[in-house]
């Protein structure tokens, strides 16, 4: 037995051995290994002395070899030692039980645990690091194994989901559940795909929550190796990018707005174009017509007397002199339309007057009344006041109003009404809306109403085009308005009929 301890004590080992007598537990012998591990120089060696003063609880460490002696077998832990300079320091710890006839012989084997220590310390360290990084990003991170199961999810999943990391983990599909179910088969393409070794960036899908709405997330996923370069599963990142959506979806819906906003722009330019061209056209009718009317008034001057004087001699025949007024009125009639297109085209401005636009209006109503053939219609004129004063160019207001009314008149059946309204804009503008329930006019001739010499005439509810009149009424009435500074509008009356909206600026606002 000494020879066997000599061989087990000699030479250098990483492990410290001491050779410990029982039951009074003196130490017998020990390598140079203990010797290190506890600081004991040559003079105050290890030998002679009670095991318990290496320990920092020898009330344990006696408990402890009390029991491997009644109980003989190896066994190992982890304990404090002590030094014999005071200082500790943290040691695995095994025994080992011979008995020969003379004693019982306990060999402690002591492996110094500080290397060990450093490394969990450094392990742990890390992992906390990691559990930091992983826990608190904003992020819902997880870890799919190759096989597809989830092996771990961080707890923003919960935040973010609502569903904990306990649930996420007990889904036998995760995580399917959690996805919106219109979007559950890409989601689970996907996953196919990884497991296979795609990775991907940014894509799109939406979610369910656990209590709440529909959210939208984005995925970035990439295959996962270990230090050998094997494929031990995927990590996937989800974001919430439901803001992002929002602005997204915000600007579609801004760019849409832009681009009905530049086709709306785009058709006025197309307007502007038109009317710039009618312009065109009105200018050079308008040096024409007053081209021809200063050629024809002069020789129209000389007819018209020529047949007053033979309308009025006796040698005229009654049916002849009929003839001669007949012919009289035809010249009254080209002089009419010569002036119509010189105000149409080079529109004459009077001096603006104070007047009641109610009391004006029911004139030029009764003038039309008379003009028109009888209908009976009934003429509601509405105002926001009892009498609206403005100042403005009368004539030319009282002709405007006056066209609008004759094509009211003659578009609208026996027995029917009108409605006049009259009242002030907020700006101080006179604005005038004059409505009929007759047969309106059609969509096709819209935009064709203003036109010079275009006119469209109803007879018994049958539409005849140029039927009768000279087709310059609503040019003339747009034309004056312009004149003035004002606008008008068409629009269908509900029901059928037609609704003319003028607004003209007041003189006196402007002023």
């Amino acid at each position: 037995m000494d020879q066997q301890r000599s061989r087990l004590l000699q030479g250098d080992a990483s492990i410290g051995l001491l050779l410990v007598s029982w039951p009074d537990l003196k130490i017998r012998d020990c390598n140079t290994e203990a010797e290190r591990l506890y600081r004991a120089a040559p003079q105050d060696g290890l030998i002679g002395r009670s095991i318990l003063e290496l320990s920092a609880y020898p009330d344990q460490t006696k408990a402890v070899l009390d029991q491997a002696v009644i109980n003989p077998r190896t066994a190992s832990s982890r304990r404090v030692h002590r030094r014999l300079d005071g200082t500790t320091f943290p040691a695995y710890v095994a025994f080992s039980v011979q008995r020969d006839p003379e004693a019982i012989w306990v060999t402690k084997f002591v492996l110094d645990a500080g290397p060990m220590e450093r490394t969990e310390r450094l392990l742990q360290e890390s992992y906390e690091r990691f559990r930091m990084v992983a826990d608190y990003t904003y992020d819902w991170e997880s870890w799919i194994d190759i096989h597809g199961k989830v092996v771990w999810v961080n707890p923003a999943v919960e935040k973010l989901t609502g569903y904990s990391v306990a649930e996420c983990m007990a889904m036998e599909d995760y995580p399917i559940p959690i996805i919106d179910p219109s979007d559950q088969e890409k989601i689970r393409a996907l996953l196919h795909g990884a497991i296979q070794g795609s990775s991907g960036n940014d894509f799109e899908f939406m979610i369910q929550k656990k209590n709440g709405p529909k959210r939208w997330f984005a995925v970035s996923w990439q295959t996962l190796l270990d230090a050998n370069g094997i494929p031990v599963g995927t990590r996937m990142s989800k974001r919430d990018i439901s803001d992002r959506k929002a602005v997204e979806n915000e600007l579609k819906r801004y760019t849409n707005y832009v681009e009905e906003l530049a086709a709306l722009r785009a058709q006025k330019i197309v307007d502007l174009e038109k009317r710039r061209m009618s312009l065109e056209k009105l200018a050079s009718l308008g040096t024409m017509a007053a081209t021809v009317a200063h050629e024809i008034n002069n020789p129209i001057a000389g007819m018209k007397n020529a047949i007053r004087l033979i309308a009025e001699s006796d040698a005229v025949s009654q049916d002849n002199a009929s003839l001669l007024k007949s012919v009289d009125r035809e010249i009254d009639r080209i002089a009419v339309l010569l002036r119509q297109m010189n105000q149409l085209c080079r529109p004459s401005v009077t001096p603006a007057s104070k007047f009641d636009v109610i009391e004006t209006i029911k004139e030029v109503v009764r003038n039309v009344e008379a003009q028109c053939a009888p209908k009976h219609l009934q003429v509601h004129i509405q105002a926001s006041q009892d009498d609206v004063c403005v100042c403005l160019c009368e004539p030319e207001f009282r002709q405007i109003v006056h066209n609008l009314l004759l094509n009211a008149y003659e578009a609208s059946p026996v027995d029917q009404s009108l409605e006049i309204r009259v009242h002030r804009t907020t700006s101080g503008n006179l604005q005038v809306v004059i409505q009929d329930h007759g047969h309106g006019i059609p969509k096709e001739f819209v935009d064709q109403i203003y036109e010079p010499f275009f006119t469209t005439k109803y007879e018994t509810g049958k539409q005849e085009a140029g039927r009768s009149g000279t087709g310059l009424g609503l040019a003339i009435t747009r034309s004056l308005t312009l004149a003035l500074g004002g606008t008008i509008d068409f629009e269908p009356t509900p029901g059928g009929g037609a609704t003319f909206h003028l607004e003209i600026p007041s003189q006196e606002q402007a002023a």
